[in-house]
């Protein structure tokens, strides 16, 4: 279990921003390749104009057993790095060493064909991945009962919702036991019921010696599965450690500002988009950055519907700053013929002393039938419960939760106990 499967020493990788300039730049460079004269360059050669580092000094290594949870903001170079792993492009410096089989979903629906059924795409994914034809029939069973497609196994796949997609290509990666699984988000597309099928069959593979690369904006499930977490910033790494000091540092940093009410730009979410978050609330606020809350408050949400006749399926999540996920709490926004264009508001209440005190984060979700995401909000409302001690309540003990129950007690008289049995 300590063999050691992927290697990266002062990797790099450098992207140009005009696509003219970058494509001159990559005749020159293999020309270079070409002529051998690579091996003259520095380690990390000078920039051009208009090119910057995507990756840069990354330095890290798994082994088997092990699960890397890799965290950071958009852009922060995540897939760029998945993509070198994986040997999809070659990285401008440094060297990744890999051992073993790889299975790879970096992105939604890469690998498939959207014009073959979903059995042959089974066969030619697989085959991809290394399998032979008899390998492949001998999982197949396995495959398409993990995915739960049976009934869809000889459709298109062009017709597939994204959550059906995830679902294949997650069952075939799985199914064939690789050496090492690199996951890149694309498990937050499923619903709820395959997320926890999916952790738990992560969960085998690393029990069994696997090593696996997870990319995901749920810290929680973080938390949960990594054995040790990076934290890119800018393309370097800025932290690499245990997965709770590396989220707790990742919360808490300056470079994310977070209050108790976000207005939404177009920035946020894809303007494209059927649905479009505008505002998220913690109430009562009391006009502070981040709210201090003693008793009961309510989370209140708009959001802007530019399509008729959706089923909306509306999700709240909350978790502590290190992570954890203390609820999910979810609905389907009820409308008899589906949604109506406009803008709704929502408005959910928490009791007092619902939650222990401490700093929460709150993510707001919407769906659809499909289990298709169409507006996310993660991690962006920052809120604090603090409750104050009152008489002989310590209500500062450790916990998530601070319920109050209902105690009874009576005295019982001396005269009254049984005598002990003899």
């Amino acid at each position: 279990m300590s063999e050691r499967l992927i290697h990266c020493h002062n990797v790099g990788k450098k992207y140009c921003r005009s696509l003219a300039k970058g494509l001159w730049y990559g005749l020159c460079d293999i020309a270079d390749e070409f002529l051998l004269r690579k091996a003259q360059h520095p380690m990390e050669p000078a920039l051009r104009n208009d090119e910057f580092w995507a990756n840069s000094h990354i330095t890290f290594e798994v082994r088997r057993g092990e699960c890397l949870g890799l965290i950071g903001r958009n852009g922060a170079g995540k897939t760029t790095l998945l993509k070198m792993i994986n040997g999809l492009i070659k990285p401008d410096t440094g060297e990744i060493q890999l051992r073993g089989t790889i299975g790879a979903l970096i992105a939604l629906g890469a690998g498939f064909n959207p014009i073959l059924t979903a059995r042959e795409n089974i066969y030619v994914n697989a085959a991809v991945l290394g399998l032979s034809a008899r390998q492949i029939a001998a999982s197949f069973d396995e495959i398409v009962d993990f995915s739960g497609l049976r009934e869809f196994l000889d459709m298109p796949l062009q017709s597939f919702s994204s959550g059906m997609k995830v679902r294949l290509g997650f069952a075939i990666a799985s199914t064939i036991r690789p050496d090492v699984l690199i996951i890149d988000e694309v498990l937050a597309v499923g619903d709820a019921d395959f997320r926890i099928k999916s952790g738990k069959r992560i969960t085998e593979l690393l029990c069994s010696g696997c090593a696996v690369i997870l990319v995901s904006h749920d810290l929680s499930q973080i938390a949960n599965l990594s054995t040790q977490t990076v934290w890119l910033d800018g393309g370097q790494v800025k932290r690499l450690g245990k997965a709770s000091e590396v989220i707790h540092e990742y919360l808490a940093g300056p470079s994310v500002e977070r209050h108790a009410t976000i207005w939404c730009s177009d920035e946020t979410m894809n303007d494209a988009s059927d649905v479009r978050i505008t505002r998220i609330a913690v109430a009562p606020s009391g006009g502070l950055k981040v709210a201090t809350i003693s008793s009961g408050f309510s989370v209140q949400v708009a959001f802007d519907c530019r399509r008729g006749r959706l089923l909306l399926d509306f999700t709240l999540e909350v978790i502590t700053a290190d992570g954890v996920v203390v609820f999910h709490s979810g609905d389907v926004i009820r409308e008899p013929n589906g949604s109506r264009i406009g803008e709704y508001q929502l408005e959910i209440a928490i009791p007092g002393y619902f939650l222990n005190s401490g700093e929460y984060l709150l993510s707001v979700i919407i769906g659809d039938s499909q289990s298709t995401i169409l507006a996310r909000i993660e991690q962006a409302v920052q809120f604090r419960i603090h409750h104050e001690p009152a008489g002989n309540n310590f209500s500062q003990l450790p916990g998530i939760t601070a319920p109050r129950f209902d105690w009874n007690y009576s005295v019982v008289e001396p005269s009254a106990m049984k005598p002990k049995p003899q």
